[in-house]
């Protein structure tokens, strides 16, 4: 049995500018060795979209379950960079430093929510719902081959 907290990701702080730099550190703790095709740590901008089920009980496109009034996010990506940190191998006590450089146009880069879009955003406010919005976050995965990856996300702020 895998310990409850596999993988932890920290970062020197969570508030940052164009420009700078993300350092950061990746910590796998495995009770046994778990052979991983590779850890990769990103940056990525999406939009997250949050929308309301409105039917009864059915299932998506991905098989999930839903209820009546089940809400969901998702983040559609603009912005992705990432960094391989290590290979094949045999995962089971490893440690990965990283530095991330914040591209000094990532504001520039976001999404401009205008025009028709805000439009739509704002009557969909007026109807109760959830306008999208823009969130940055650092992603550690471990790609694990036949069995669920090991990942953790971290939110930051890009100002």
């Amino acid at each position: 049995m895998v310990s409850e907290e596999k993988m932890s990701l920290t970062l020197d702080k969570y508030s940052y500018k164009p420009g700078e730099i993300i350092k950061g550190n990746i910590k796998i703790n495995l009770e046994k060795p778990l052979k991983g095709r590779k850890l990769q740590v990103a940056l990525i901008g999406a939009v997250i979209t949050t929308s309301k089920i409105d039917s009864c009980n059915h299932f998506d496109d991905h098989l999930h379950h839903h209820k009546e009034d089940d809400t969901f996010t998702v983040p559609e990506p603009f912005y992705n960079f990432t960094i391989n940190l290590d290979g094949e191998k045999e995962y089971i006590d490893n440690e990965y430093a990283f530095e991330i450089k914040i591209p000094s146009d990532a504001i520039e880069k976001q999404p401009r929510f205008e025009g028709w879009l805000k439009k739509a955003m704002d009557f969909s406010r007026l109807l109760g719902g959830h306008p999208p919005y823009v969130e940055w976050f650092v992603y550690s995965q471990l790609d694990v081959p036949w069995k669920i990856d090991i990942w953790k996300k971290q939110k930051i702020e890009i100002l």
